[in-house]
């Protein structure tokens, strides 16, 4: 019995990954507006910023985990909102015991089409920040690490504002406090990786960051999204 519901589930997150994928892939929507947004922040911050080699340098982590953190909020804030309006959602709560595989599909969509584009891209910012090619390639994989605790608080920020019928804005805020402490560390660690140390304690908290919000996260996404329903 249980083997036939792994199965079940398994088919279901495959069949609304294969949905909500082709839906962004065909209407040009969250994943491009997301890659646009991180591409412009960054080159604009690269010329507010200036030439100056150590300034550059100096504040690159903290500009470009600021503008995947958006970017990212941005891919998400309507992720929800469709499937409330035509009644998906409701009949997948109905037919479903539980909302798990759908969020799980949800995230993987997010985070091939947002967070792999953004790592690709970034390598080239990091080096117009001044990083030499080797640090901006480890600088893109401290992205592919913390970013995924950065889809969870804009997947958490886009069921509290579909579920209580607010504005992205608002479920922004409320993520707010997830976001932080993922900005603080990744930022942390991409500074200790401009002075030679890829390992480091900021890394490792951001490490267990990710594993922490992909424990604590999910259960108030779907609670969120049941809100809704009711």
């Amino acid at each position: 019995m249980s083997e036939t519901s792994s199965l079940s589930s398994t088919s279901f997150i495959r069949a609304q990954f294969a949905r909500d994928a082709k839906s962004a892939l065909r209407s040009g929507g969250g994943w491009f507006h997301t890659l646009y947004f991180f591409a412009m922040f960054a080159g604009f911050s690269v010329f507010a910023v200036g030439p100056e080699r150590a300034l550059l340098m100096a504040t690159a982590p903290g500009l470009l985990w600021l503008g995947a953190a958006l970017a990212l909020q941005l891919s998400s804030v309507d992720l929800f909102a469709q499937d409330y309006a035509d009644g998906t959602l409701r009949t997948l709560a109905a037919e479903h015991p539980s909302l798990w595989p759908y969020f799980i599909a949800k995230f993987c969509v997010i985070f091939l089409l947002a967070v792999v584009p953004i790592a690709v891209l970034a390598p080239l910012y990091y080096v117009l920040f001044a990083f030499d090619p080797a640090s901006a390639l480890k600088a893109a994989l401290l992205f592919m690490i913390g970013c995924p605790a950065l889809v969870l608080a804009a997947i958490l920020a886009a069921a509290m504002s579909a579920g209580m019928r607010t504005s992205g804005v608002l479920g922004a805020g409320f993520s707010a406090p997830v976001i932080v402490p993922v900005l603080i560390f990744g930022v942390g660690a991409t500074e200790r990786l401009s002075a030679g140390a890829f390992i480091s304690p900021e890394l490792l908290i951001l490490c267990a960051l990710m594993l922490v919000y992909f424990v604590v996260l999910p259960p108030f996404v779907i609670l969120a999204l049941r809100f809704g329903l009711e």
